[in-house]
């Protein structure tokens, strides 16, 4: 009996780790433009569980040509007994160059660094299925 207890508890946990909920927005430059909010298309987001300095990626994703984003995401990813605490993060390209190791040449490598100073607001204990972080300036 107690291992088919321990069976149904772990398939639980995998159906529940398949549910699938939602962070929706739009990213705006910092700045309008004749009063006019321009939007970032093309942006490179990650969506994190914001834990006391530790963050955990839930899920990636990028704007549209509106600048507007939806992330689905497995709340349950967030942790044992952890509900989401929901934050975005940007990212950007970045080329780093680098000698060749026979040393002819240049090698030119594409990381995603997050951009700096940028903070995203953090909505504490998500339980919707669908969280809209509204109008984000960076």
């Amino acid at each position: 009996l107690k291992l088919q207890f321990l069976y149904f508890i772990g398939q639980r946990t995998l159906l529940e780790r398949k549910m699938t909920s939602y962070a929706t927005g739009r990213i705006l430059f910092e700045k309008d433009v004749d009063g006019v909010a321009r939007p970032v298309h093309h942006l490179d987001l990650e969506l994190l569980d914001d834990d006391y300095g530790h963050d955990t990626l839930l899920a990636t994703g990028r704007t549209d040509m509106e600048g507007r984003f939806r992330i689905a995401y497995a709340p349950k990813d967030a942790g044992l007994f952890d509900v989401p605490d929901l934050k975005l993060a940007v990212m950007l390209p970045e080329t780093l160059y680098t000698k060749k190791a026979a040393g002819t040449g240049v090698q030119l490598t594409r990381v995603m660094v997050r951009l700096p100073g940028f903070e995203s607001p953090v909505a504490p204990d998500v339980r919707e299925e669908t969280y809209d972080f509204g109008d984000v300036r960076v």
